[in-house]
């Protein structure tokens, strides 16, 4: 059986430059997590010059498939329309001079945001009563989107969500990020849930939730 599938409803692929721009210059970075990532400066005449974005490559990606479960999980948020995870492309970038033609996935750069780890207080305050104090202030702040988050992860499997992979933007607003171990295939994955689900345990989902759910049709 053939399924059409619709077009998006919440963005369209050239409303973020991570679709369709070129890559003009990076820089490797470690900005968190068992792998380097790489901020690349991005061009496209649409945009204003050298936005940048979070690129992974083909070597710092954990599974072959890496790339795809990212871009997925980006596309399964736009079709939920909640908008919590930031865009996301798997592409694969043409040779250069100095490049072969490589694999990547191309995350949008969110300016001046921090992860809820680093706002906590990092490792040093990780066991305290402090840390989590503030990882709860945040999540509270955030409570609609944490509960989505949530939902997101039970949907795609996700099994590396952690304070590290949740971003706080210079507006206070709640972001997930890194879906490169989403959509496991072995039976009974390690899962990496720490802070999140234990602020979420025994709550209610929200009834906004449940009918955004009950809205997907097939085809989507």
């Amino acid at each position: 059986m053939t399924v059409r599938v619709r077009r998006h409803r919440r963005r369209r692929p050239d409303e973020s430059i991570v679709f369709r721009a070129t890559q003009m210059k990076k820089t490797r970075i470690n900005p968190g997590g068992a792998y380097s990532k790489v901020i690349v400066v991005m061009h496209d005449p649409r945009f204003p010059s050298g936005e940048r974005a979070i690129m992974k490559e083909a070597a710092g990606l954990r599974r072959e498939y890496s790339k795809l479960a990212e871009s997925m999980t980006d596309t399964i948020d736009e079709l939920l329309g909640w908008n919590i995870v930031p865009p996301t492309s798997a592409r694969r970038l043409p040779a250069t001079q100095r490049m072969p033609s490589q694999d990547v996935t191309i995350q949008e750069w969110l300016p001046h945001s921090k992860t809820l780890h680093v706002i906590a207080g990092g490792w040093r305050a990780r066991d305290g009563d402090i840390y989590h104090e503030k990882v709860n202030f945040e999540l509270a702040s955030n409570d609609l989107r944490a509960m989505q988050i949530g939902a997101l992860d039970f949907i795609i499997g996700n099994t590396d969500r952690h304070t590290g992979n949740l971003l706080i933007d210079r507006n206070g607003v709640l972001w997930a990020i890194d879906h490169s171990l989403a959509f496991p295939t072995q039976k009974n994955p390690e899962p990496v849930t720490m802070d999140l689900f234990e602020y979420l345990d025994g709550r209610k989902i929200p009834d906004s939730i449940l009918q955004d759910l009950r809205d997907l049709k097939e085809g989507d």
